[in-house]
């Protein structure tokens, strides 16, 4: 999840850009981190809104959920509650997988700044990823109207996925429990989520695959699916509702020495 970076360039927007780019973050990347928290906290009191929206940045590569919170918090609180730092704020929650918290924070970012283009498209996408797929679909709309010409990237499935609430394959609520299984496999496994897509299966109407991109090796993301299945296959109720026509799946977004032959 990529937050958001003023058009005015500051020193606090140069950090969150080196965080962006290093979204991928390994055990090498530490000393990065390290050095982009120090630069962070020399600016706090420069500019407090950048420095904690960059030290909160920071707290998610380094999956401390309390440091997210404590640093958005207080860029909230400096900014007067503006709609980016809601955004980021949302964008550091929804990286930890704390979905509700994220959605609701991404629908007030939206509130405060109803035509802002990057807040609203960032509420589609975590009304997507929380299973609230009618009002992505509705957000959809109003972005359509908001910029005619230029289609939200995620109206296709957000369609297709409201159609099928409507049509009673699933239902919203079903899907978020299976979310909430992955997002506490995601969390237990102190593993940061990149980001999100979701595929519909044009051979099998109906049918939904959720990739969770996670900054780990394919060897890595299979483990955190057997889990993830294990979990879903001991609910009678969510196999029958959702059932397979909605999966969520982990993906490994990094290739590790040798993964290729283990996992061809």
């Amino acid at each position: 999840m990529t937050y958001h970076v003023p058009a005015r360039a500051t020193k606090a927007s140069g950090l969150i850009e080196r965080l962006n780019a290093i979204t991928y973050a390994d055990e090498a990347n530490d000393l990065a981190l390290r050095r982009i928290k120090r630069e962070a906290q020399a600016l706090i009191a420069a500019d407090p809104v950048g420095a904690h929206t960059a030290l909160g940045a920071v707290a998610v590569l380094q999956g401390s959920i309390d440091d997210v919170r404590r640093h958005h918090r207080i860029a909230l609180e400096q900014s007067g509650h503006s709609a980016e730092a809601y955004r980021n704020y949302s964008a550091s929650l929804m990286n930890l997988g704390e979905m509700i918290e994220a959605f609701e924070t991404a629908r007030e970012a939206v509130r405060r700044a109803p035509d802002d283009g990057g807040a609203l498209r960032h509420l589609i996408l975590v009304a997507l990823g929380s299973a609230h797929f009618r009002e992505a679909r509705d957000h959809c709309d109003r972005w359509n109207t908001l910029f005619p010409g230029d289609p939200s990237p995620y109206e296709a499935p957000a369609k297709a996925l409201a159609g099928a609430v409507e049509r009673e394959v699933f239902r919203e609520e079903s899907v978020r429990k299976v979310l909430h299984i992955a997002h506490d496999v995601q969390r237990a496994a102190k593993v940061v989520l990149v980001d999100t897509v979701v595929l519909v299966d044009g051979s099998e109407p109906d049918s939904f695959l959720y990739k969770l991109r996670i900054p780990l090796s394919p060897v890595h993301a299979v483990d955190l699916n057997e889990r993830l299945a294990h979990r879903i296959t001991n609910r009678p109720d969510l196999m029958a509702d959702p059932g397979t026509k909605f999966v969520p799946m982990f993906i490994g977004a990094r290739i590790d020495a040798g993964d290729s032959e283990r996992t061809a």
